[in-house]
């Protein structure tokens, strides 16, 4: 056989193995995530991470929206909110519109194990369908800087029922550290963009990046491993620290937004939880943030606090998994943990509405 020939040879033994490989992986993921979208890996859309920045004059972000999606395990509707459709609203039905970050949103989940589709089966099963109507609008990163114009701009024509907020930790804010839309690549350059279009469009490199992150960690886990939390923390609670007086003010606005739009609006203020048993530093900047929060309900009937941090520690006493990655992320929780937060909202809405009788058994 001549050399050209056995390059050849080589090089057509090479394509069809990586191929065979390649479609493997397109069946594996398949089967994992149990939609056939995932055959089309890369050209096809399969629900997750899609969104689309809505910009003012300026051209600055003001918040985003995922891309509508009509993935079985990860529907966004056609207003880029993470769940199904948005019909006409029902007067038999209380809508219950949640608010929030990535942690509302659910973010490294998919759409059935977040805590507003956990909360809309319980209320499902407690007072029967369509009593209730859970709105999903959460988005990572969102503070309440972006989620106050959000509710200006489409939520109040959604006209909520109850509105469920659930938003500390992205309201931290220290000079020159900016958590929030890190690009944990940026100084990659085109190492980076190559590995980034090769996990996006081949299911392989998908799978052998999940698999070398599982054992090294991803970049955003190296990151916050080794941050420093104690001098954060002593940075977000310096006398000079702003953030604070820029949470109360933002807080006041957005519940004064939601209040004229609807002055029987029902208010949640979720306290928002955090790992302090591994991230014992972050203790005192959402104790802080949370007292900001029960100080906004003294003047309105209609708004009140919910704490989960201790059903949440509990619970992880106890040996459940209630958070996703605690050994570098401190604050997005897992199934169950969502499923404490839905068990615990579903408990204060029976007690609160008076009209909401459950369905009997």
């Amino acid at each position: 056989m001549s050399k050209n020939k056995l390059i050849l040879f080589f090089l057509i033994a090479n394509i069809l193995f990586f191929s065979f490989l390649e479609i493997s992986a397109r069946i594996f993921l398949s089967i994992k995530e149990q939609s056939l979208d995932f055959i089309a890996y890369g050209f096809k859309d399969t629900g997750k991470g899609k969104y689309t920045i809505i910009t003012g004059q300026d051209g600055k972000m003001l918040y985003a929206k995922g891309l509508p999606s009509k993935n079985r395990l990860n529907p966004v509707n056609s207003l880029g909110f993470r769940g199904h459709e948005i019909n006409e609203k029902k007067t038999t039905t209380t809508r219950i519109v949640c608010l929030g970050g990535s942690t509302t949103y659910g973010s490294g989940l998919d759409h059935c194990d977040t805590y507003p589709k956990l909360l809309q089966d319980m209320l499902d099963k407690k007072f029967g369908e369509g009593r209730f109507e859970v709105i999903n609008t959460g988005m990572p990163a969102f503070s309440l800087s972006n989620i106050i114009i959000l509710v200006k701009k489409e939520i109040i024509y959604l006209h909520p029922d109850i509105v469920i907020l659930m938003n500390l930790n992205n309201n931290f804010e220290v000079p020159g550290i900016n958590f929030v839309g890190f690009d944990f690549g940026q100084k990659a350059g085109r190492f980076y963009k190559l590995k980034r279009f090769v996990v996006t469009h081949l299911a392989l490199g998908f799978i052998v990046n999940e698999a070398v992150n599982s054992i090294i960690g991803s970049p955003e886990a190296r990151y916050y491993k080794h941050w420093d939390w104690q001098a954060y923390s002593r940075a977000l609670m310096s006398p000079d620290n702003i953030w604070q007086a820029k949470f109360e003010q933002n807080l006041d606005q957005l519940l004064e937004v939601l209040c004229k739009s609807n002055p029987s609006v029902k208010v949640i203020l979720v306290e928002e939880a955090c790992n302090f048993t591994d991230y014992p530093a972050m203790q005192a900047p959402f104790e802080k943030a949370k007292e900001i929060l029960r100080k906004s309900v003294r003047l309105n009937k209609n708004i009140h606090t919910v704490s989960i941090q201790e059903a949440i520690v509990d619970a992880a006493q106890k040996g459940e998994q209630v958070w996703q990655e605690p050994w570098w992320d401190p604050l997005h929780l897992s199934r169950q943990g969502n499923e404490i937060i839905a068990d615990i909202l579903t408990k204060d809405l029976s007690a609160t509405l008076t009209n909401a009788q459950p369905v009997m058994p």
